[in-house]
Parts: C-alpha cells; structure tokens; sequence
C-alpha cells in the first residue's frame, strides 16, 4: 500500500522507448534503479559472529537524550513556553502574511522566481494558480486573529498532514524537471502523528482549519482532527508521560496490515498506528505480559482513554540501542516509499517518509528527539554532542574517514548539500561491512531517498548538454556510500552523482551528550526557528542565520 506511486512511476516509464544518444529527442527524465545487486536484508549483512547485544551509547547519554525527547514532545504545553508566546503575536502574523506571499505567482519571492509551478488538475502544462486562488487562502488564513482569537492546548486526534497553507490543494514546482513535480508538494510540511500535543494560536475563516504549533513545526491541520483540551486532560497526560519508563512508541512492520489503534471501551478503531508515534502508558490500568495499555485522546471523552498495543506491534522507550534492536527497526521500517514531508498523494490517509522524517521515525523508538528538518538534525546543540564540519573533499577520503573508530556505526548521521544549502539529504552511518552481493568491504548507510543523478553530458552530434535525470529509488534502502557506482545511466554512458560528493558535508554524533542541557525557554525554540522553517546553518559563520524556504527538507 506504500507503494502507488513508485508503481505509477514504472508503469510510466514503461512506455518510454529506448534511444541513442544522438536521435536528439528528449530522454526520459526518470528511470527505476535497479536494487537487485544491492542486498536490503540486514541480516545477510551482519557477520552472524556479531556482538548483537553490544550497547552503541552509554547510559548517561541516553539518559539526557530521553530527558531532551519528553521535553520536546511536551512543549506545546509548557506555560512558560505559551506565556512568551502570547507575546510574539505581531512576529507571528507578520510572518504567516510572508509566507502566503511566497505562494503568490504575481509576487513571487526571489525564492520561487523565474520557477513554473503546476497543479494537481493540470500538472503537464505548468499551469500556475490563478490570483484568485491565493488571495483566497489569504482570506482563509485570517491573519489578524492569530493569537487573538481561537487558542488553547490540543491534542491531534488522528494522523494528520500539516501544511503551510490551509488547504488540500497541492503546489508543485516545475513537473518536467527532474526531482520535481507530483512526488513534492511543497505545501506539506510534515506528518502529525496522533496523540501529539499542540497548542492552538488561530482559525482559518471557514473554521476548517487550526494553526498550531506543534513539538516539531508551526503549520495548518484539519480542525476535526485536534481536540482542545481541559487542564483535567492535560494533567492526566503530562502526568502519564512524565513517570519513568512511561512512553510507549509504535515499531511495528510497515510491511504487515496497517495497525489499527482502538480504545478499549468500545473497540472502535480509532486511527492507523506509524512507527514514530508515541503515547503514554495508563498509570492506572494494570499492565499485561502480552502488551501495554496506553492512552489515547478521542473526541467523545473529556479524559484520556485506555487502548491496547500489543508487544509485537510496541516497545517501551527508550529500546537499549544495540546491534540486535537497530537492526528490528531497520528491518520494521525498510522500503518505506518516498513522499515529501510524509504526504501521500494517492492516498491522504495513508503516509509516507522523506529522508529527515525516516531518520526521525527511526531513533523515536531509542529515546532519540530528531528534529523535522535534515538540516536541524545535524545543528540542533540540545540533541548532539559534536558535529565534524572537517572532512575532506574527496569522496573516497571522506568514505575512508567514516570508518574510523570515533565514528559510531547507527548513531552517526551525516547531512549532505550543495554549497549554499540547496538539495539536501541526511543518511545513517550503519558501519563498514562485506556487501552480501559483491563481497567487497563497503560503507552501508540507511536512508530515504529519491534517487540518483547522471553526470552532465554532451550531445556529440549538436554539442547541447544532455539533459539531467533521475535514476529513481524512491524508498528507504540499505545503500552503500560509493564514490563511483557500476551502473551506467539508462542509454547513455553517463556515470551517476555518488551522493559522497556533494559539497557539503556534515557528520553528527547521537551517542555523546548534548553541548546544550534542556532548556525551558522560548529563546531555544527561537534558536530553531520559530517561523515556519528550520532556519539555515551558515557553515563558514557557524550559526544560524534567518532562512524561510519552503522547497527544502
């Protein structure tokens, strides 16, 4: 069922027919890699002579990696947080206003500039949104009630798509270029899981809509999918969540039948369960060796109510983070199929993973808080402990370097980009091991991702240069990190982009402490990036510097 679109996509290819080089028409733009010669069974990976039970990040560390996870789960209801909130009401208003007009085709900022976008209806001819269609969203947006009007604590009710706009409708950018079109819509922000807490700050005109803020992101949900809710409810949850060994996290196999969560008063089923999704154990009901009852927020109780998650579909969090439960989840979470800022488009109820959400998805189960953003997940002092700004430019140098001792295998994470932060993409370092298929000692990372580009080329016959592509993968795979890989781009002898050699590249450590304890202050959450989007790490400067793009995860 996570595969429609990567079904559709070779379904389309199929009908392209091969060419030569020098026929002078337009190559497909994107072909299906092909996985066979790269083995996705981490079991046929690990020597079975393997330490399975060796612990990969000691008890202090993961101690102050679980204090910093519930606290970044539970800001949205922190009092102190919404106190500085309340007063940042201007700044936020200013703000959603900037971010309609980066959606508006007749004044573009210089980020959309000069770039075709296209619509769902007529996605083939690039046809913009009309004028009409903005200025309405900027009525339904309803600005200038924003902190003003509707506003309170909530809890998300379902799994949500929240995004940057109120509405379903879908913004692509060019969909004749490689990399673009209806696999990114660049109104999604990201998947809300349900059992989330928010806080409320506005209602969009039709009341259709909350904008709210949640651990990760400020964005638009379905107003029927959050609950507002009592100090009773919160005290209760907050409670829940704060005893020791209190959350319980989904780690279930994708690949099984969708877990349904119900409560247990009526069994009625009450949303679909995605590994990344946490709730809190039941204090008060009496625990079972065969699973967990936690709690669940429904519409029709004013309280918290009880569901049962059985241990197979579970864990207690945080996982002990050895070689025997990375490689469970890694094997739950595999062939996920790529959607942008989670959305499936086929199918809205249904969801997916980009590369920053599958990394955060993964560590959730481990006590681990990743930030929603693959930049931020390499930045974000209150969750790493280092971060190694100094590798080489070579792509075999950098490979070589990985494999060095202070580089933990599962717990190293690295964020590629180009030089000024465009096209970026994070990825797990899983340790050097012999390929199952070639038997050569290869770096193994695991990640999400939507494919690989060809090298530029020229045409012999005109001169013109060939044009860019897509070598597509478009799920999460085990990968080796190459230099060079075998395969040649379809019909042409062009090399692939090894993504080893993009300009930037930045290596975090999740296995040491934290440089910056936990705060509970609205200058942390400034520091991220109160606007809509992660702010941009300027590398030379070493800070953050202020940075609103839409079109980057």
């Amino acid at each position: 069922m996570h595969n429609n679109r990567l079904i559709k996509l070779i379904s389309s290819a199929a009908l392209f027919y091969s060419i030569s080089v020098s026929a002078l028409q337009p190559p497909p733009m994107s072909y299906t890699f092909p996985l066979g010669a790269y083995d996705q069974h981490i079991s046929d990976w690990i020597s079975p002579s393997a330490a399975l039970d060796k612990v990969l990040m000691n008890s202090a560390v993961q101690d102050a990696q679980m204090n910093n996870f519930t606290y970044r789960l539970m800001m949205p209801w922190d009092d102190q947080y919404i106190a500085e909130l309340l007063t940042k009401k201007q700044s936020i208003q200013d703000d959603v206003i900037a971010n309609l007009n980066q959606y508006d085709n007749n004044n573009r900022s210089a980020i959309w500039k000069g770039r075709p976008v296209c619509n769902i209806a007529d996605k083939n001819n690039n046809i913009p949104y009309s004028n009409s269609w903005i200025q309405k969203l900027k009525e339904q947006a309803n600005v200038s009630q924003i902190l003003t009007g509707v506003q309170g604590k909530g809890i998300a009710l379902d799994n949500l798509n929240m995004r940057a706009l109120p509405t379903d409708d879908h913004f692509f950018a060019d969909c004749n270029t490689p990399g673009e079109g209806d696999s990114f819509d660049y109104l999604q922000f990201t998947a809300l899981w349900a059992g989330t807490p928010v806080y409320i700050i506005g209602e969009s005109l039709d009341h259709n809509w909350y904008l709210v803020r949640s651990p990760d992101v400020r964005g638009w949900v379905k107003k029927s999918g959050i609950k507002k809710v009592s100090d009773q409810f919160v005290s209760k949850w907050t409670e829940a969540v704060n005893r020791n060994h209190s959350l319980i996290a989904i780690n279930s196999p994708i690949n099984t039948n969708t877990l349904f969560v119900m409560d247990e008063a009526t069994g009625t089923k009450r949303f679909s369960g995605f590994i990344g999704a946490v709730f809190p154990l039941d204090p008060q009901a009496k625990q079972e060796e065969s699973g967990f009852r936690v709690l669940i927020p429904i519409e029709e109780s004013e309280l918290p109510v009880d569901a049962y998650l059985a241990k197979n579909d579970a864990s207690l969090i945080p996982l002990l983070p050895n070689l025997s439960n990375f490689s469970q989840v890694t094997n739950n979470l595999i062939g996920r199929t790529y959607g942008w800022g989670g959305i499936n488009i086929d199918n809205p109820s249904d969801f997916l993973n980009d590369c920053s959400q599958e990394l955060k998805s993964f560590f959730t189960p481990f006590g681990i808080w990743l930030p929603r953003n693959s930049l931020a997940q390499v930045t974000d002092s209150m969750m790493i402990g280092r971060v190694d700004r100094t590798f080489p430019s070579d792509a075999d140098e950098r490979i070589k370097k990985l494999t060095q001792e202070e580089f933990q295998p599962f717990m190293t994470i690295v964020y590629i980009a180009n030089a000024n932060n465009t096209a970026k993409h994070i990825f797990m370092y899983m340790g050097q091991y012999q390929d199952p298929v070639s038997h050569a000692a290869v770096v193994l990372t695991y990640q999400n991702m939507w494919g690989l580009k060809p090298a530029p080329g020229i045409n012999p016959v005109d001169g013109s240069a060939l044009p860019d592509g897509r070598y597509v993968i478009g799920k999460s795979v085990l990968f080796p990190l190459l230099s060079h890989y075998p395969e040649k781009y379809p019909n042409t002898d062009r090399d692939l982009v090894s993504i080893a050699t993009k300009p930037l590249f930045v290596v975090a450590h999740l296995d040491q402490l934290p440089l910056v304890p936990v705060q509970p202050s609205i200058q942390f959450w400034n520091y991220l990036g109160m606007k809509f989007y992660i702010n941009k790490w300027n590398p030379v400067e070493e800070r953050f510097a202020a940075f609103v793009d839409p079109t980057q995860h």
